[in-house]
């Protein structure tokens, strides 16, 4: 019989587990439910990306429901829909682990999916907030317009910096800068600081738990402002580490070369 037990301890190896105890939302409360959430599943011939895919939806109804209504209720039922897009993005992981089903594909299937709930939160709750009495209304002399510009323009800077990553992956040799790029997303190493950023600007943590009491205090102007300012300064940071890591293995390649070469001429004399 399988049980949420004998899933997490198919499921998560050591190195995973020290990964995932930094975000301690999605550690404590977000993958044991997920547990529960992929029993089911595996007595089912449903793939991961079957799962992905139903996540991704979960986002997009959490969109259109906030979106659409304007009451702290309503409001509050779309952030449901993101919890679930939470869930099952743990569920589909769990099928991939337990039933060793891994692919290139998945894994950027799987990403995208992370995308859409970004996408969705920041947006939605932009459009939410121009529509519903919010906290900063009486004191900004600018349109609520901007409330919706902001959101989308937080969702571009929150994802370029990924997008780019992902990229310098897939079209950049690994002895150039894929090092650079993925010590932005190397948790293994994270300080403090960067452990507090992750879990403020993931969807699965902070960004979900902090949008919950934005609804009820009719706070959702300040979680949209402060998402657009530390998505501009993270994209900013992050672009910062890469081109930098980048510069410093060209350096170190040329270095190298001309070493090598030094060499070269040394056993010829």
């Amino acid at each position: 019989m399988i049980t949420p037990r004998k899933i997490a301890k198919e499921t998560m190896h050591k190195d995973k587990k020290r990964e995932d105890r930094i975000r301690p939302f999605a550690f404590y409360i977000g993958r044991p439910i997920s547990y529960v959430f992929t029993v089911p599943f595996l007595y089912t011939k449903i793939t991961p990306n079957m799962v992905t895919v139903i996540s991704i939806l979960f986002a997009v109804a959490g969109l259109v429901i906030n979106s659409i209504f304007t009451t702290a209720l309503m409001l509050s039922i779309g952030w449901v829909m993101f919890l679930m897009w939470n869930i099952f993005d743990g569920v589909d992981g769990n099928i991939a682990r337990y039933k060793k089903q891994f692919s290139k594909f998945g894994n950027a299937f799987d990403a995208m999916g992370g995308y859409s709930c970004i996408v969705c939160i920041l947006f939605s709750t932009g459009i939410a907030a121009y529509h519903t009495p919010c906290v900063l209304d009486p004191y900004l002399p600018w349109d609520k317009i901007a409330l919706i510009i902001c959101g989308g323009f937080a969702v571009i800077f929150n994802i370029f910096p990924r997008l780019m990553m992902y990229f310098i992956r897939a079209t950049v040799d690994k002895s150039e800068s894929v090092s650079g790029a993925e010590s932005v997303t190397d948790k293994k190493h994270y300080s403090f600081i960067k452990i507090i950023i992750l879990n403020i600007m993931s969807p699965a943590d902070g960004m979900l738990l902090l949008l919950m009491p934005a609804i009820w205090l009719n706070a959702l102007d300040i979680f949209t402002y402060a998402y657009f300012l530390l998505s501009f300064l993270g994209m900013m940071a992050s672009l910062l580490v890469m081109f930098r890591t980048k510069k410093n293995a060209e350096a170190e390649m040329n270095n190298e070369k001309v070493e090598s070469a030094s060499e070269s001429r040394g056993e010829i004399q």
